[in-house]
């Protein structure tokens, strides 16, 4: 289960956003003609993830020594469609599946940081997520949680096509 960690969370937040019966209904996602305007900081952050991989490693809480493993995650692109909310087009490849997904996921904002946010969401058959993932220079890291489960802490690299 640990594999499934960002996926998982990424997975939560744009396939299942709606499956706890606390939360809101989902909101119509707006046509095309209707994008916010995006400020200074919001621009930076579509530009630096839009063809975006996320290259990098994952902990598991409790395994000895803090091993890492290994963790990709592509990004076709990702869109704001409301005030705190972006629909992240992302392809999620786990053991035999092989997903290209829109997700709208909560950012919030730390200054100029992006934080994608999940809070407690519901993934049937997996279980129930938390995680907090900042993007910032060109770099991510952040924590995950399989609630009742697992957890652990996740970074690495954003990787533009071109880039070395």
């Amino acid at each position: 289960m640990p594999r499934f960690t960002f996926a998982a969370a990424i997975f939560t937040l744009l396939v299942v956003p709606a499956v706890r019966a606390e939360d809101p209904p989902a909101k119509a996602l707006p046509p095309a003609a209707e994008k916010p305007a995006l400020n200074e900081h919001e621009q930076a952050f579509k530009q630096m993830l839009d063809g975006a991989t996320l290259i990098g490693h994952f902990t598991v809480d409790g395994k000895e020594n803090g091993e890492l493993s290994e963790e990709r995650y592509a990004i076709k692109s990702v869109d704001k469609i409301n005030d705190d909310t972006w629909r992240f087009n992302v392809r999620i490849q786990y053991k035999t599946h092989d997903l290209t997904l829109p997700l709208p996921l909560k950012v919030l904002w730390a200054g100029d940081t992006a934080v994608v946010t999940l809070d407690k969401v519901a993934i049937p058959p997996l279980g129930t997520f938390n995680s907090r993932v900042l993007f910032h220079d060109d770099r991510y890291a952040g924590t995950w949680e399989h609630v009742g489960a697992a957890g652990g802490n996740l970074f690495g690299k954003i990787v533009r096509e071109g880039d070395k």
